[in-house]
């Protein structure tokens, strides 16, 4: 149970950082939790008092923070968990900048593949190689840091996404985020994705799309500590974000 929570404010507006965080705030505020905000500076300079049994809501990389200071591991990066490879009717493999880089040939790649970052800071957005032009939105990481871990996925049509989100199992929401938002995943199979991923986090967001050939594919898992909301029920998000807290910082059995 926890005990209250911290909520990530912008610091120059004073506003929350995004709707997710405002979302997370009114479920929270609806089961009685109590709420205070703070900006990431105070959590940066150590002037927020954090507990165990209190949650941070804010962006990913704030959570983290918070993770750290109070001795809690760093949640390892989902994106696509090896029980679930079946589901991703494509491709995907981990490689290095330098690697993907050296994957142009003649000032093209063939074929072209999907590239983002493997460890969850959102370093870049993913996107398609295809042609040399394409490596300059990473050619600061390929010189600077060239050993950088990125995902490489073939390249596929996706005409529709889907989020879905799930808590102890059970899926309790789905936002539509991309694409034709009259077409839909086959349930089954996402059911039977959920079914599979028997060793997933308390909480955490499946996301799923249309092939261009009608054929439902997963596009990624992201952990259930801070995600985009895509219009989840408040009370639903809440009870997401508390679960995957509590068990990142041992309380989940207490």
């Amino acid at each position: 149970m926890l005990a209250k929570i911290y909520v990530q404010r912008d610091p120059a507006s004073g506003e929350f950082i995004n709707k997710n965080v405002y979302n997370a705030w009114y479920g929270f505020t609806k089961m009685g939790v109590w709420a205070e905000s703070f900006v990431f500076s105070d959590l940066h300079e150590g002037r927020l008092a954090l507990e165990r049994d209190t949650a941070v809501i804010g962006g990913i990389l704030t959570v983290r923070a918070a993770l750290a200071r109070l001795g809690a591991p760093d949640p390892i990066n989902i994106d696509y968990p090896a029980t679930l490879e079946p589901f991703l009717r494509r491709r995907v493999r981990r490689a290095t900048i330098r690697e993907a880089h050296a994957l142009c040939r003649d000032d093209r790649f063939d074929p072209p593949v999907f590239i983002k970052p493997v460890t969850g800071h959102k370093e870049f957005t993913g996107h398609v190689l295809a042609v040399y032009r394409d490596l300059l939105r990473t050619a600061g990481w390929a010189h600077e840091e060239p050993d950088t871990p990125v995902w490489l996925s073939d390249v596929v049509e996706f005409v529709a996404e889907w989020r879905y989100f799930v808590h102890a199992g059970e899926i309790l929401g789905v936002g539509h985020y991309h694409g034709d938002p009259l077409r839909f995943p086959d349930p089954e199979v996402v059911r039977a994705a959920v079914a599979a991923y028997t060793d997933a986090p308390a909480a955490y967001v499946i996301d799923f799309g249309v092939l261009a050939d009608g054929s439902t594919a997963m596009v990624e898992v992201n952990d259930g500590f801070s995600f985009g909301c895509y219009g989840l029920n408040p009370y639903a998000h809440a009870r997401m974000l508390a679960a995957r807290w509590l068990e990142m910082v041992g309380l989940a059995d207490a």
